[in-house]
């Protein structure tokens, strides 16, 4: 079963052999040179068998969360980026925000935390990749010996998140808050990881709204050519999984210009639904995408949290390869039909956060939070 390390011993040796570790809730990751891989599975065991949670520590980081949480409104792009979550995730776990909040958190226990550990940290519910240079048949055999007693407490009950579903009706929200610019986000429910137009919609959000600098059609029309928009981007890929990313364009914009700027992304999205791309920005999203997609893998930690994606979602060991052929196969025309079943603009989520009142109206003089 190995043994019970503190946060102190386990930094330690990490850093004695100039390693890395984290933790989270969503699992763990540790990074050695290949000639210490032993200490990486001895303490990946021990942190999966022997989780100590002490007080103190449990203490600490929940106050830093509860400070975090106050300072969050003080960020109007943090503001923005939860209420776009609270109305365009209505009724789904995902309309509160994923810090929690003063009440949540002020009143989580350690043995909150420890039952959710318990719930979800289980052989049953844990994928391991490992990638680097090491034996494959040894790995396996190194995490067999230490992992194979390993059982989890009580019944297994597989957690299924419910189904996030695009909103039928436009949701707006406007909030006050001292500032120079206002910041817009616009959206709704998007796509899962496993949506069979997964590889055109890439292609799509990099012609509108993702490629860098200013190479796509919002950055050209809001930031280049009109000069309104601080900055301006957008994906409905990203992040993309077992829940449904939103589909979603961020801007911010001086807040003489806000009516104006959303106009301009409204007017290039109605274009781009009804025009589609043409052959060149097609084909320069396509060969972007390919290229970036394989230099994506030039770290153990790529691959690693490739091989865990691939998994997750059950999408098949030749996922890679399959992926790069559908992004080469995509068209302009399955652009154009991807952009019209996804993107609705009659049914948005619309947030402005800045001098603006409850109404979206200008303000005059200093605004209040």
């Amino acid at each position: 079963r190995g043994r019970i390390r503190t946060g102190d011993e386990i930094a330690a040796e990490i850093e004695f052999v100039g390693g890395q570790y984290s933790t989270g809730a969503l699992g763990i990751a540790v990074k050695v040179l290949s000639e210490h891989s032993a200490l990486a599975f001895d303490l990946v065991r021990d942190l999966l068998r022997n989780p100590s949670f002490p007080e103190d520590r449990f203490e600490k980081l929940r106050e830093d969360v509860l400070a975090a949480i106050e300072l969050r409104d003080e960020d109007p792009t943090k503001v923005a980026r939860r209420l776009f979550y609270e109305e365009a995730y209505r009724g789904h776990p995902w309309h509160r925000p994923s810090m929690g909040s003063l009440d949540t958190v002020g009143k989580i226990t350690r043995d909150d935390v420890k039952a959710h550990f318990d719930r979800f940290f289980r052989p049953e519910n844990t994928i391991l990749a490992i990638a680097g240079d090491i034996d494959q048949e040894s790995a396996a055999e190194e995490i067999r010996t230490r992992l194979e007693t390993w059982t989890g407490k009580g019944a297994w009950d597989r957690p299924r998140p419910p189904p996030a579903v695009r909103q039928t009706e436009p949701r707006t929200v406007y909030r006050t808050f001292k500032s120079q610019q206002v910041r817009i986000h616009l959206g709704h429910v998007g796509i899962v990881r496993t949506n069979p137009d997964y590889a055109a919609l890439r292609v799509m959000e990099t012609i509108l709204c993702s490629s860098p600098g200013f190479t796509n059609r919002l950055a050209r029309t809001v930031r280049d050519a009109e000069g309104l928009a601080y900055d301006v981007a957008g994906s409905i890929t990203g992040g993309a999984g077992a829940v449904a990313s939103p589909f979603q364009v961020v801007l911010g914009v001086e807040a003489k210009n806000c009516d104006k700027g959303l106009r301009i992304v409204m007017d290039e999205l109605r274009r781009f639904r009804e025009e589609g791309p043409t052959e060149r920005e097609t084909e320069d999203a396509r060969r972007y995408l390919q290229a970036s997609f394989v230099s994506a893998w030039e770290t153990s930690d790529d691959v690693a949290a490739w091989l865990l994606e691939v998994r997750r979602h059950g999408l098949g060991i030749d996922e890679a390869a399959r992926h790069v052929e559908a992004l080469g196969k995509v068209t302009p025309e399955e652009v154009r039909r991807v952009a019209k079943k996804y993107v609705d603009l009659e049914n948005l989520t619309t947030v402005m956060v800045g001098p603006i009142d409850a109404n979206g109206k200008l303000l005059e003089g200093e605004p209040q939070r």
